[in-house]
């Protein structure tokens, strides 16, 4: 298992049902009924990570013989449905939400594209790529008019629950959540025939993360404490270890205290009003902040009882600390660079911060 494999979490319904779950928790009086996840794109994913590396494709020579024009090779993977078979090919490939489409663009391949996360912090890039990009959510008629080729996705419910209606328009992958995201791109590496660009994003990221942490530790910030935290309908919650930025952290030889050590809902930690002092009382101090949510959104640091005094601070944006593809990875490596070591400041999530370091991300790869 390579060092940067971890859970991915969705950034927008991990929280928002992390927020239910601690409610229920909170007050069985105001329990009412689950919303059904498959009507909504917010709905939550798997709290599972991977238990394992996916199995390995399995290649199938030849090709159907009604399908004279089509790709000679074909593969057979694993998803969220269990094995299926699907063309080998980068051509008429459509991404069923971005951050399948972000790895599509690493691997050379350029994909139309649905806006299912609504991610802000793409959308704007996915306009210089030129990408035809398709509305939020599953839109049969829209897919179906681009004449697709193949269609890629994750596993978030809805898609899961649409996967029939896409194999009827083209072969259709949607594969598991909880896979990491260089299990992911691997895994669209070998489908679209691009294997080789697949370990060149993953050899890019392992890199960098192992730069940073050795000059992280030459600065001397190994086993410093890391709090990260974001204030959300009324509550907060800290980032743990199996979320993306969480897992992150723990690479980079940082420590966290005992509450952000634990799983928790989704990979977020519940913290109560009393816990703030002693979870804000290490020595780096992150608060998050979302463009989802207009970007204005109150931060840990507008909570009284946090005494930052003294400690290195920052506030960052959510909606990449919380996203599990290469570019966000990039993105969050950037700004603990950035905030420990001098090397510029943390992004505010301009398209202009985020095309620098889309092309430096390109240009590493």
């Amino acid at each position: 298992m390579r060092s940067s494999r971890r859970t991915r979490f969705r950034w927008g319904s991990a929280l928002v049902a992390a927020v239910l779950v601690a409610a229920a928790c909170g007050s069985d009086d105001d329990a009412g009924d689950a919303p059904d996840e498959t009507e909504s794109a917010a709905a939550a994913p798997s709290t599972e990570p991977a238990s394992s590396t996916p199995s390995a494709p399995t290649t199938v020579a030849g090709s159907s013989p009604d399908d004279e024009d089509g790709p000679d090779e074909r593969i057979v993977i694993d998803d969220v449905s269990g094995p299926v078979e699907l063309p080998v090919t980068s051509d008429g490939v459509h991404a069923l939400d971005e951050w399948t489409a972000v790895a599509l663009l690493l691997l050379g391949v350029t994909p139309s594209v649905d806006g299912f996360f609504e991610d802000l912090v793409v959308a704007e890039l996915f306009a210089d790529e030129n990408l035809d990009v398709g509305p939020p959510g599953v839109n049969l008629e829209t897919i179906a008019a681009r004449r697709p080729e193949l269609l890629l996705g994750i596993g978030e419910p809805v898609l899961i629950q649409a996967e029939p209606d896409l194999e009827d328009i083209a072969p259709t992958a949607i594969t598991e959540y909880a896979a990491s995201w260089d299990d992911q791109i691997e895994l669209l590496g070998s489908i679209t025939g691009r294997d080789d660009e697949a370990t060149a994003v993953v050899t890019a990221i392992d890199a960098r993360i192992s730069d940073l942490t050795a000059r992280l530790d030459d600065a001397g910030f190994t086993g410093q404490e890391v709090s990260v935290m974001q204030t959300f309908g009324g509550m907060v919650f800290a980032l743990g270890p199996l979320t993306p930025a969480g897992a992150i952290l723990d690479l980079l030889g940082f420590t966290r205290t005992e509450a952000q050590s634990a799983e928790g809902a989704f990979g977020f930690i519940t913290l109560s009003e009393e816990q703030l002092p002693d979870e804000t009382g290490g020595d780096i101090v992150l608060g998050l902040r979302s463009l989802a949510f207009g970007g204005d959104d109150e931060t840990i640091f507008d909570n009284p009882v946090v005494d930052t005094t003294g400690k290195i601070t920052a506030t960052v944006i959510g909606d990449y600390w919380f996203a599990n593809h290469a570019l966000a990875y990039w993105l969050i490596l950037d700004d603990i660079a950035a905030l420990l070591l001098g090397a510029g400041t943390p992004s505010t999530g301009t398209i202009e911060e985020i095309d620098a370091a889309w092309e430096a991300l390109r240009t590493a790869v």
